[in-house]
């Protein structure tokens, strides 16, 4: 036997301890699995265009799987084994790229997971009768074949095997749900010799023969066929559909299939856990900008540690809840001159939005910006629109004034320091020296200059006008090398 197969024998092995202490690891009393931020982004690795299988499309031309994968960083993340979720782009099984998911994989590994969007056969021909129907086959047996592939890669990624997720929008939800509900001799009764022209579902795109089990869907605006929804298949699905959605109905249509709201009264009414946000008046595709897949995301992980915790409970709502899972709540108080200040938070906000966080401020908010951008809503543009915790801010006002950042203490406080001028804040309730902060990485330091002010810290020169960086303020840094500084 090859080294590298015992190593994954003892990593399946492993994988029965810890799923033991699972609930006690995924539902500690830190802010990991909430809806905020605990990696923060250069803290998360990923790989690219990994080839999970091959298969036949429907033109008849053998074309590779792929899919990308992001976690916390291998070297940084101390829990053995993490849980997965798969994202599975829409297109109506036509369009599309899993490229297109690429933000809620980078929202999720930073809260924790490994996560990955994949890549399936596209295309069918609309002037065939239920072709389309061979697509979402198709869609089945690939989305099966990424899960052969990740559960066979499990030791490389720390991925526990018994926590896996799988969600997407649209033809991605549909896929997902599918995966979940319909099997081999559903599709058989659905489509007679669809096994004969299309092959099995579970022996497509590669020859793994790993078994799975989904914990749960994210479901966004998706269906399957009612009648492949059996009692002893349902599994918690959290959702998001508009309640006028013409593409895909989010209640039974008369085609058997059943929308996220039919299928949320089924599992309810059989005591399965399901959580539905339903957005009035609104069609296919809802919460797609920034702002809106941050709030799906943020209540999806909510939802997902609420069965790590085994305390997960139905809901129905029309309104735009945020979630809120994490740790306690504080709050910082920042003064504010009019004119330019530098600002920065040592709390992770609960609402990471930046026009949330000024709103508060009405009509004296002028702009706010750091080395990514601004956020200039009476200049009518903007770049930037969530506040990085691990970002320094200039902000600038009309009068002397106040506001308060309500959020939570981060688990980590290193911040990451590039070569060149960084903005940065002070991840501390109380001043930080210098010499503490920094230690035997000063000598990389260059300038140490306040973001909005005179006074300097440059070596080089003999000036030394900046003993310790103070809570709420912002500084700018040039640094020679790549360094970390622990709060």
């Amino acid at each position: 036997m090859k080294p590298s197969e015992v190593l994954k024998i003892l990593h399946l092995l492993s994988i029965l301890v810890i799923s033991n202490f699972t609930f006690a690891q995924f539902c500690a009393g830190d802010n990991r699995f909430s809806e905020i931020e605990y990696f923060p982004e250069e803290q998360i690795e990923s790989m690219k265009n990994l080839v999970y299988g091959n298969a036949i499309d429907w033109q008849g031309n053998p074309v590779d799987l792929k899919l990308d994968i992001y976690y916390p960083g291998l070297s940084i993340d101390t829990i053995p084994g993490r849980p997965l979720i798969v994202l599975i782009h829409g297109g109506g099984f036509q369009n599309g790229h899993r490229t297109s998911l690429t933000v809620e994989c980078k929202e999720f590994a930073k809260r924790g997971f490994v996560a990955a969007t994949i890549s399936y056969r596209l295309g069918h021909n609309p002037s065939i009768q239920n072709d389309i129907v061979k697509a979402a086959y198709r869609a089945q047996q690939d989305a099966n074949a990424a899960l052969r592939y990740l559960i066979d890669e499990a030791f490389n990624y720390k991925i526990d095997t018994s926590w896996i997720f799988m969600g997407g929008g649209s033809a991605g939800a549909i896929t997902s749900l599918n995966t979940n509900y319909i099997s081999q001799e559903e599709w058989d009764e659905v489509y007679p010799g669809i096994v004969a022209s299309l092959g099995e579902l579970n022996n497509s795109g590669n020859n793994l023969n790993h078994s799975f089990s989904l914990k749960g869907i994210f479901n966004n605006w998706g269906s399957t066929f009612g009648s492949a929804i059996d009692v002893d298949d349902m599994i918690p699905m959290v959702s998001f559909h508009g309640e006028d959605d013409q593409t895909v109905p989010i209640d039974s249509a008369a085609t058997g299939l059943f929308g996220s709201r039919a299928i949320h009264h089924l599992l309810v009414s059989n005591n399965v856990c399901s959580d539905l946000t339903v957005k009035p008046n609104a069609g296919h595709g809802i919460y797609r900008l920034i702002q809106g897949k941050q709030f799906r995301i943020g209540r999806a992980i909510c939802f997902l540690r609420s069965l790590f915790c085994d305390d997960c409970s139905s809901f129905y709502t029309t309104d735009s809840i945020p979630a809120s899972c994490s740790a306690i709540v504080s709050q910082i108080d920042l003064t504010l001159e009019q004119g330019w200040n530098g600002i920065s938070s040592y709390l992770q906000p609960i609402d990471q939005s930046i026009s949330s966080i000024v709103e508060q401020l009405g009509g004296s908010f002028i702009c706010i910006q750091n080395l990514d951008g601004i956020y200039y809503p009476g200049g009518s543009f903007s770049t930037i629109e969530s506040w990085k915790l691990h970002s320094g801010y200039q902000i600038k006002v009309d009068q002397d004034t106040t506001f308060r950042i309500d959020g939570t203490q981060p688990d980590q406080n290193v911040l990451r320091i590039v070569p060149g001028w960084n903005l940065i804040p002070v991840l501390s309730s109380v001043p930080s020296n210098i010499d503490s902060l920094f230690g035997d990485n000063l000598y990389s330091i260059e300038i140490i200059k306040e973001a909005v002010g005179i006074k300097i810290y440059w070596p080089e020169m003999y000036i030394n006008q900046i003993d310790s960086l103070l809570p709420g303020h912002s500084y700018f840094i040039m640094s020679q090398d790549t360094i970390n500084a622990s709060f």
